[in-house]
């Protein structure tokens, strides 16, 4: 008897929100089904050009014709959004429609049923489509990784090629690569999945907890590029829903640290956690300290979270003070078209929340609910949106302003007529009475603000006060601020108002002081003029051998990272000029190619003063003698204080300031021998170690010849 050979299958997998443009990252559902379809020896197919002897997957686009898609075997679409299917795309149509094709397609994903309330049956879809893949007949024809049948969600490899073809198509035609960076960049996946919190609003309503699902080994991709030997994928980002929630949050915390890869988490992390858990403090500072990739993002939701949210920003913003951090700020839940008193405290809740994370040094990205749309008057909360989500504006202009400038910027480009600058309310409202805009007319935000100050008159005074609220008047870093706690030889000691009245002169307060400089523990005082000189008349007093000393007392070996390792051409360059030229020039956040500029002795290309101008900086800032962050330099009082010195007091201070440099120290702790310093040059390219030697020695050689000369 002949066995009849089975013919080969072809699978397609479809982005539903990728048809529309909804999205720009991956999904990672079909990622983890192609990879399925890979494990299982089908070929994923990358050219129509190309005759394939095997199964094959592939993933369909905008551009599959209907002949085409009756030749498929199976298709699984994945829709998250549930604006996809609000108005969904040509061939998401006929995969729904077509009876020879419907028949042939297996969808899931969340945004066929995200927006259900209990009543109308979010429970049984979601229980559904939670299981559905493991529950397919056709995928359990299949063998998984453990041997047995049926694709395993959690512990499946994704396939990240699976857009490869797409995104380089795009990459020609529409779009640059690096709005691509998600498709390419990161290995994806859930640590954990659900949440306690049980927001009305949310897929997790029903959730009551936040439970393990993936390892992170299931979902960290190794592969390396031949052409460069690096990682393809260097960063993670994960999907958690609460990643806070879970009792192993620590456990996996140091699992992604171990990794030494950048990594985040796209939807947010549950501030308020911080506060109510008793290790809140851990949480704090273990986040701050990791290489976490991009800004960190909390969520602030409810305004009646705001104790909550206040209470762990003065513990998140001790620990970080510098990096980033924004706030999700969830609106429009519920709207209608009649209930305008819901809308007015919808809108007074967002300035509300606002109005906190200003005062913390906080970005808000504002998150509308689609019944936004059903509000009294819908667009402010679109203009709202583009004022907090480009922070460029947030951070220099009110709302007011905003709105305002949207009328000048259309008035001077599109109508051609000379603007003198933003007017206050007031002013606008003066120039309305006497008739300028019945000529001009009023922009779509200028529009927006008026109309929505106009309905609400007996509330205008208050609102106004909100749309004039600004990120620079209202940020207040006292709020955040603690006395540092130094331990010395066993002893804890307190560096507060007492402490720095009484430093020079009191040996103890003194070994304390260097302690803190060197341990980087209070680096707000490079920035206070008053502490600065303190921390220099007990520099001038102590030796580079009795300063080691004090930075052995418990010493632990920094991190050292390829970008620490010290660069620059001229050395007097990094630690005078430098911070002459910010102290002189005038011009605040001086970026790399203006330094480069004002240091240059002869004529060179933009790009070399630009790369001169970065090198230079940085090792400045390593010194400690300038304010230096987001690629761009301002004086501190430390160094103003130190380009004032004589030319024999900054030698005297310079290789006591080389020691304030992380890898110096691991240097001279390490036993400063010359393996010591080839270990720590050792996370340098061979070629990269040779050009950077020098410049290493020649700060090690500073701080030697000061010993020497100690002696």
């Amino acid at each position: 008897m002949v066995k009849t050979q089975r013919k080969n299958l072809r699978v397609g997998l479809v982005d539903a929100d990728l048809l529309c443009n909804g999205t720009r990252h991956p999904n990672l559902a079909l990622l983890k089904i192609a990879g399925y379809f890979r494990d299982n020896g089908f070929e994923r197919r990358t050219s129509d050009e190309v005759t394939y002897e095997g199964d094959t997957y592939e993933l369909l686009t905008n551009e599959s014709n209907f002949e085409e898609l009756l030749s498929f075997d199976h298709i699984y679409v994945s829709c998250v959004f549930s604006f996809t299917l609000d108005d969904p795309p040509l061939l998401l149509t006929c995969l729904m429609q077509n009876k020879s094709i419907a028949k042939k397609v297996h969808m899931g994903g969340t945004g066929s049923y995200a927006n259900l309330s209990v009543e109308e049956g979010f429970a049984e879809k979601r229980e559904e489509d939670m299981h559905r893949l493991e529950h397919d007949a056709f995928l359990n024809t299949l063998k998984n990784s453990s041997g047995g049948f049926g694709i395993d969600m959690c512990s499946q490899m994704p396939d990240y090629h699976l857009y490869d073809e797409y995104v380089a198509m795009m990459e020609q035609v529409k779009k640059s690569p690096a709005y691509f960076k998600d498709y390419k960049e990161y290995s994806i996946g859930f640590l954990t999945r659900g949440c306690f919190r049980r927001c009305p609003f949310c897929v997790n309503k029903l959730e009551r907890k936040a439970m393990p699902y993936s390892k992170l080994s299931d979902f960290l991709d190794n592969e390396i590029d031949e052409n460069t030997g690096k990682l393809k994928r260097p960063y993670i980002y994960l999907w958690d829903d609460n990643f806070l929630a879970s009792p192993y949050w620590e456990q996996m915390l140091d699992e992604l640290i171990a990794t030494k890869r950048p990594f985040q988490f796209r939807q947010g992390l549950d501030e308020r956690l911080i506060a109510q858990n008793r290790r809140g403090e851990d949480m704090a500072r273990k986040l701050a300290n990791a290489n976490y990739h991009g800004d960190f993002i909390f969520a602030f939701d409810n305004w009646f979270d705001r104790k909550l949210i206040v209470k762990a920003l003065k513990i998140w913003k001790f620990y970080c003070p510098k990096r980033e951090t924004k706030f999700y700020l969830f609106c429009g839940f519920k709207q209608t078209e009649k209930e305008d008193k819901k809308f007015q405290k919808d809108i007074a809740e967002i300035f509300m929340r606002i109005c906190v994370l200003m005062r913390y040094g906080c970005l808000p990205y504002i998150m509308r609910h689609e019944n936004y749309k059903k509000a009294p008057i819908s667009n402010i909360y679109v203009q709202i949106a583009r004022w907090c989500n480009q922070p460029g504006f947030f951070r220099n202009l009110s709302f007011w302003q905003f709105c305002y400038k949207n009328q000048t910027y259309w008035e001077e480009h599109t109508l051609g007529r000379e603007v003198k600058g933003l007017k206050t309310y007031e002013e606008f409202m003066e120039d309305y009475r006497y008739g300028y805009y019945s000529e001009i007319g009023l922009c779509t935000p200028l529009r927006t603000v008026f109309d929505f100050l106009e309905k609400y008159k007996e509330h205008k005074k208050m609102f106004l006060s909100f749309f004039n609220m600004s990120f620079k008047q209202m940020i207040n870093p006292m709020l955040w601020h603690r006395d540092v706690e130094i331990m010395m030889e066993g002893n804890k000691y307190v560096m507060d108002s007492d402490f720095w009245a009484n430093v020079v002169g009191n040996p103890t307060n003194e070994k304390v002081l260097l302690k803190a400089f060197y341990t980087h523990a209070e680096e707000g005082m490079l920035d206070n003029k008053e502490k600065s000189e303190s921390l220099m008349a007990v520099l001038k007093q102590y030796k580079c051998s009795e300063i080691l000393r004090i930075i052995e007392d418990g010493f632990t070996p920094y991190e050292i990272d390829k970008k620490d390792i010290s660069q620059f051409s001229d050395f007097k360059d990094a630690y005078y000029f430098v911070p002459m030229k910010l102290k002189g020039c005038g011009i605040k956040n001086v970026d790399y190619s203006k330094m480069g500029y004002l240091l240059q002795k002869e004529k060179r290309k933009d790009v070399a003063d630009k790369k001169y101008g970065e090198n230079h900086m940085k090792t400045c800032a390593q010194l400690g003698l300038c304010h230096f962050e987001k690629c761009k330099a301002n004086p501190n009082a430390l160094g103003n204080i130190f380009i004032k010195l004589t030319e024999r007091e900054r030698a005297d201070i310079l290789p006591k300031l080389c020691l304030y440099i992380p890898y110096v120290q691991n240097y001279f702790m390490g036993g400063a021998t010359d393996d010591v310093r080839d270990s720590i040059l050792s996370i340098l390219s061979k070629t990269t170690q040779i050009r950077r030697r020098s410049n290493v020695n020649t700060i090690i050689k500073t701080v030697k010849d000061a010993m020497e000369y100690e002696l």
